[in-house]
């Protein structure tokens, strides 16, 4: 079974933060780095994130073991970079390159995440 993972830039320090998603009566997202089921500790291990920044894990690793997630810009062994989207129309993450194409984000550790959009824009222009 894949791991649920959630991951976002907290409104408070600007530091990501990996956990549970949820949403407070606001509709802010939260991220909770131990499960809210735990009523004490669910009010202090928390952070409201923005939520441009929140992105799911895609159940895989690159090369060096770090975990990937939405927003993410990655490159195969060939060099080309990508970001990595959810594809709704097919259940699935993809990457999409800044020509537009798609890359497929398989299982296959070749790949290494080299930055995100929301930290890293600059990676993804053209010279």
């Amino acid at each position: 079974m894949r791991e649920i993972l959630f991951r976002g830039k907290s409104v408070d320090n600007g530091k990501w933060i990996e956990g549970e998603l949820l949403h407070d009566m606001k509709n802010r997202p939260h991220i909770y780095w131990t499960t809210p089921k735990e009523l004490p500790v669910f009010f202090s291990n928390n952070a409201i994130v923005i939520p441009e920044t929140v992105g799911q894990y895609t159940g895989l690793q690159d090369k060096n073991s770090k975990k990937i997630f939405e927003g993410d810009i990655c490159k195969d062994s060939l060099g080309t970079l990508f970001v990595v989207e959810y594809d709704e129309d097919n259940a699935r993450f993809i990457g999409r390159t800044t020509e537009n194409k798609l890359v497929y984000v398989g299982r296959e550790p070749r790949v290494e995440v080299i930055g995100n959009i929301y930290s890293n824009p600059g990676l993804l222009e053209v010279e």
